[in-house]
C-alpha cells in the first residue's frame, strides 16, 4: 500500500504480456467503514503514519430526510463527460509545474502546516499534518486535470495557477482538515472536540 500512496516506480513482468515499467504507480482508495468500527481498528495498528495516509471524511445523516434521488441532471451529464475526458487524456512529456504565484501561495500554506504540527497536538494528528504537503500537491495535480477535462483539453496544462492552488487550500482548510481534527480528537477519543 505505501508504494501505491506515494506513486513509486514500479516494473510489471507479466508472464507472456510483456515487461513494463510504470514510472508513477499510484492511485486512490475509495471506501467507507463506521467511524466505531475504524476507532477500534486504529487501536491495533502502530505509530508508522499508516493510518495517517487515508483524508478521513465524516460522513452526516441527511438533514432533511430527503432520499427521494434528485438530483441536478445538468451537474451529472457534466460529471460523465468529465470522466469521459479524463479518460481519454494523454500525459504530459514534461511535469505540470506551479505558477510563480500559486508557488508563493502553496509555499506560506506549506509553513502554516509546519505551524501547526509544532503546535503541541497529538501524534496522529501531527503525523496526519506531515501528509498534508503531498496531499495538497495530490489534489492540485487533480483539481488541474478536472479543470482541463471539463473544458475539453486532450493533455493537462503545463502550469498550475493560483485558482486551483486557493480551491484546494480551501478544500483542505474547510473539509479535510476539521474532519482529521474531529476523527484523531473525537472519534478516537484523544481530547475533547475544539471550536476550529
Amino acid at each position: 500500500y505505501l508504494s501505491f500512496y506515494e506513486s513509486k516506480e514500479r516494473p510489471i513482468d507479466r508472464v507472456g504480456g510483456g515487461f513494463y515499467l510504470v514510472k508513477s504507480f499510484g492511485g486512490c482508495i475509495l471506501g467507507g467503514i463506521q467511524p466505531q468500527v475504524l476507532s477500534r481498528i486504529s487501536e491495533r495498528l502502530g505509530q508508522d503514519g499508516m493510518l495517517q495516509r487515508f483524508m478521513i471524511v465524516q460522513a452526516r445523516d441527511s438533514i432533511d430526510g430527503d432520499d427521494s434521488g434528485n438530483y441536478d441532471v445538468a451537474a451529472v451529464r457534466r460529471w460523465h463527460r468529465i470522466i469521459d475526458n479524463l479518460l481519454m487524456m494523454e500525459p504530459r512529456g514534461n511535469p505540470t509545474v506551479l505558477s510563480p504565484e500559486a508557488q508563493d501561495f502553496v509555499s506560506e500554506k506549506l509553513k502554516w502546516i509546519k505551524q501547526a504540527m509544532k503546535s503541541g497536538g497529538d501524534d496522529s494528528l501531527v503525523s496526519a499534518l506531515g501528509k498534508f504537503p503531498g496531499l495538497f500537491g495530490r489534489l492540485m495535480i487533480t483539481a488541474q486535470c478536472i479543470a482541463d477535462a471539463d473544458r475539453g483539453a486532450q493533455i493537462p496544462s503545463e502550469e498550475i495557477g493560483i485558482a486551483i492552488a486557493e480551491q484546494c487550500w480551501k478544500w483542505i482548510e474547510t473539509v479535510i482538515y476539521p474532519h482529521a481534527f474531529n476523527f484523531y480528537h473525537v472519534v478516537l477519543g484523544q481530547s475533547q472536540m475544539h471550536t476550529l
